[in-house]
């Protein structure tokens, strides 16, 4: 099960499920507000919330046990779903999971960028994520761009549901 960072969704995982799926039964869910998942309105989600969405797609996908890898929000996610769920976790894969106050302060510029020019914002925080040679890189300028795609129908609130992508080697 793969749990995405903000501002992604399940897209993010789209090389690590191509390549995994020929060994496991591989799992990412768009987190509520993210990808696919549909608008809820005002509700706010902590990151047991989102805890408990994980554990809503172990039920969805017929699964007790998983492996649960996370990526910066992903990752805390991951923490707190196996601080709750400790035995359905088989093992735990964590990156980008720091809370410096160098990126207290990133993420405080991006609230900040992103409540005064709204989804406007996403281009340059979605570049901001990686260094500026990534961006400018044939790899790095697709990527943006399909994170980008989404923009016209994204928004600023969060979701009901989660939505999950599923691969498999057959």
């Amino acid at each position: 099960v793969l749990l995405h960072a903000n501002p992604f969704d399940t897209r993010m995982w789209l090389y690590q499920m191509a390549h995994f799926s020929q060994y496991f039964r591989v799992v990412a869910m768009d987190f509520p507000g993210y990808g696919k998942s549909g608008p809820v309105g005002d509700r706010a989600l902590s990151v047991a919330d989102m805890a408990r969405d994980v554990w809503s797609l172990y039920r969805e996908i017929g699964t007790s046990v998983a492996i649960v890898g996370g990526l910066s929000v992903g990752a805390r996610v991951a923490k707190q779903f196996v601080l709750d769920y400790q035995p359905h976790v088989r093992a735990l894969i964590l990156a980008g999971c720091g809370a410096g106050t160098t990126i207290r302060a990133q993420m405080q510029e991006n609230i900040n960028g992103y409540r005064k020019q709204g989804l406007a914002y996403r281009l340059e925080s979605i570049q901001g994520l990686g260094s500026p040679q990534f961006a400018r890189c044939r790899l790095g300028r697709y990527l943006v761009s399909l994170f980008m795609e989404t923009t016209p129908t994204a928004d600023m609130d969060s979701s009901e549901s989660p939505v999950y992508v599923e691969q498999e080697w057959a």
